[in-house]
């Protein structure tokens, strides 16, 4: 079990593997740019004419290359050269927000603790999105990078507020785009996969890969999974051809970073019982889970596993 869960651990979880989904994305991205680029050379000939149609053209550029890296979400070296050239581009145009955040996002996938790029991150998305002077909110600027904020929290095991986030933006981004819009439909199907609690079994059970959680049944000590599941990038997941249903011993699961858990069965520590968490990481030589708390007064834990138990759906902030 132990060699199991380190080769998931060390692997982040599951490798992504890009399908043909993520393949045609590229392609598009790929021939956005090659557009964006005779637009600049057919149009952009007359310097004082044209700067608002450059600045346009630029944003787009930038916006584009962030897409890349996030396609490329699977190899680190070129998704930070992706993101390193919105950055180029941001910095040229004097937009220091955006600048100011995909900075935050390339420190975020070098730095190996992630915690303080985590919090530059989220500093940069809450300033920007409560000082109506920058975006506002309800802004499209604000739900366009609600998608990006959400992907590095969960990216960084910081599962239970990018659902939280993702939550809060659906009815704004509702509101101002409408419920068909791509961008509200690519947040709820993120929401989805949020709220999607995926697992692994120990050796000695006929069923392998990742496996989605649905519900405890038997006081907790079964519960039913269902699976195999195929993740194809951090928003993306989808259920194999054959996927079935299996009732298997709770004690059984190993639980996925990020996992949103409430603790169980303390007994030094009770005043933590049935307070929410999630899964940051997993010590292989101890076999305890490292959780932090959502209400952050408390102070990080290491537990068995036997002392948490799955969120399946969160509880509303008091």
């Amino acid at each position: 079990m132990l060699k199991l869960m380190q080769s998931i651990h060390s692997s982040g979880w599951v490798q992504v593997r890009i399908t043909n989904l993520i393949r045609e994305g590229i392609e598009t991205a790929n021939k956005v740019l090659s557009l964006l680029e005779d637009m600049k050379s057919k149009f952009c000939t007359d310097t004082v004419k044209s700067a608002s149609l450059l600045r346009t053209i630029s944003d787009n550029e930038a916006s584009t290359y962030n897409e890349l890296a996030a396609y490329h979400s699977d190899d680190l070296e070129m998704s930070i050269y992706y993101n390193n050239l919105s950055l180029d581009i941001y910095e040229s145009i004097g937009d220091t927000e955006s600048r100011q955040t995909i900075q935050a996002i390339i420190d975020l996938k070098c730095d190996e603790s992630k915690e303080t790029a985590v919090e530059s991150l989220r500093h940069l998305f809450n300033e920007a999105a409560q000082d109506e002077t920058v975006y506002g909110c309800n802004s499209a600027e604000a739900i366009e990078s609600v998608i990006g904020t959400a992907s590095y929290l969960l990216l960084s095991n910081h599962a239970i507020e990018a659902e939280r986030l993702l939550e809060k933006y659906i009815p704004i981004s509702c509101r101002v785009h409408g419920n068909e819009h791509d961008k509200t439909k690519k947040i709820k199907k993120f929401l989805n996969r949020c709220k999607t609690r995926l697992v692994t079994l120990d050796y000695g059970h006929d069923e392998s890969g990742v496996m989605q959680a649905l519900r405890y049944e038997d006081d907790g000590d079964k519960c039913v999974i269902r699976g195999p599941v195929e993740i194809e990038n951090v928003i993306y997941f989808a259920l194999t051809e054959g996927a079935t249903e299996y009732t298997v011993d709770s004690s059984s699961l190993l639980f996925a970073p990020g996992m949103p858990i409430i603790c169980q069965g303390l007994q030094k520590a009770a005043h933590l019982n049935g307070k929410l968490a999630d899964i940051r990481s997993y010590d292989t030589d101890k076999d305890r889970y490292t959780i932090y708390f959502e209400d952050t007064s408390l102070k990080p834990v290491a537990v068995k596993r036997k002392n948490v138990r799955i969120v399946f759906d969160l509880p509303e902030i008091e």
